[in-house]
């Protein structure tokens, strides 16, 4: 475990410019911008950039090659956001099934489709994508002005697959799918989905917050996120997973970081009932997606900077999220996590939640895993601002997953 001065450290590198920023209650509207029924000028190429040090098998890296070859003579057409070969994985805004509003990180976009080139139309701020076009990966970045991406030419004519997946979370920026542009080809049934599912809750670490950093010391940027190759993401394709990530920096069981008092108004138990993170006006429906497992790792920023929350405070808050997460989850097997960044009594508070809420409910599928903290404190396994890079990642992920194949037999 870490040492009180290294914690405190570690600690002191989270005030970054995106933690410091508030989580509460800031509203995003969704639009209503229509697709365009003209085929829009590719002004620009998507670059091809490799994923840094990746350990997420989906997300291998590699450069999209373009294949010269005979194509049919058919004009682009636009594939609407609410074509039904289109698939959707995270939780997405569709009160207009044209326009899906999302902000989560890990949020997917996902089809097979026939065809020579593929853009898309994408309204979605400073964010960044991990394009995957059948075994290649790029990464895009989106610009607030533009709205249409050229994702790959000259693809040879026949299917191909592509997923389109949010590295970035919330508060770098929500995004509204509006379609594709597709030429030479249409939309094919995507392949079919994972049989297993899982959902993540956690804070910054969950998020990725810096995990494509060089240092310890270096600042956040947009750019040094990667959800893909987190604990989560390393997990999720271990087990061939579909996933959902409930994430944000600076998030909280009872007190976010560095609230000016001990209990913060709008914590985790509140997030994980929002469809959009930053819009707190609109409650996910849970019968839409019902994972069978969720993990949980929660606890750093509560402890983060004084005042701390009475260690009542703090268990009370974990043991009713919990009894949040079994009510909308009646079946799912919860692995409520500690570690490896945490203020050293929480270990205990945590696993005293998981005790009460167990007897309170009569339960027994609620379950304890400390996540040692066997990190090295250097740039060996910690990215920017103290939080763990993709090495750190893959060690936390390597301690998840036998207690969860134990537990289900995966």
């Amino acid at each position: 475990m870490l040492t009180w001065l290294a914690w405190f450290v570690g600690c002191q590198g989270t005030e970054s410019k995106l933690e410091a920023a508030t989580i509460e209650n800031t509203a995003v509207a969704p639009t209503n911008t229509s697709i365009p029924t003209s085929t829009p000028t590719f002004t620009s190429t998507i670059t091809a950039t490799p994923i840094a040090n990746p350990t997420s098998t989906t997300f291998a890296p590699a450069t999209l090659t373009a294949v010269p070859t005979a194509t049919p003579n058919l004009p682009p057409i636009t594939i609407p956001a609410d074509d039904p070969n289109i698939r959707y994985m995270g939780r997405f805004d569709q009160r207009d099934p044209a326009n899906p509003i999302f902000d989560w990180s890990g949020a997917a976009i996902e089809t097979n489709f026939s065809g020579t080139s593929l853009a898309v139309i994408l309204e979605s701020g400073n964010n960044l994508f991990n394009v995957a076009i059948d075994d290649n990966t790029q990464i895009l970045q989106t610009v607030p002005e533009k709205t249409v991406y050229q994702l790959a030419d000259n693809l040879p004519y026949g299917e191909h697959h592509v997923r389109i997946f949010k590295r970035t979370e919330a508060q770098v920026g929500r995004g509204a799918f509006r379609g594709f542009i597709i030429a030479g080809g249409q939309t094919l049934l995507p392949p079919p989905p994972p049989v297993r599912r899982i959902e993540f809750i956690g804070d910054s670490i969950t998020a990725g917050y810096g995990n494509e950093g060089d240092s310890p010391t270096c600042y956040f940027t947009p750019a040094t996120q990667n959800a893909a190759a987190t604990y989560a993401g390393v997990t999720a394709d271990h087990f061939e997973a579909e996933y959902h990530l409930i994430a944000l920096s600076g998030l909280g069981v009872v007190r976010n970081f560095a609230y000016a008092d001990s209990l913060s108004d709008t914590t985790a138990v509140d997030y994980f009932k929002r469809t959009v993170a930053l819009f707190p006006g609109l409650s996910w429906d849970f019968t839409q997606w019902t994972p069978d497992v969720v993990v949980v790792n929660l606890g750093t920023n509560d402890f983060s900077t004084e005042p701390f929350p009475t260690q009542e405070e703090f268990v009370n808050g974990y043991t009713n999220l919990l009894i949040e997460i079994r009510t909308a989850y009646p079946q799912a097997q919860i692995f409520a996590t500690a570690g490896p960044i945490m203020y050293p009594d929480v270990w205990w508070y945590v696993e005293t939640a998981v005790d009460h809420t167990n007897r309170q409910l009569n339960d027994g599928r609620i379950y304890y895993v400390a996540i040692e903290n066997n990190l090295e404190l250097s740039e060996v396994d910690y990215g920017c601002d103290y939080h763990p890079n993709v090495n750190g990642h893959q060690k936390m992920a390597e301690q998840l997953i036998p207690a969860i194949a134990q537990k289900l037999g995966w």
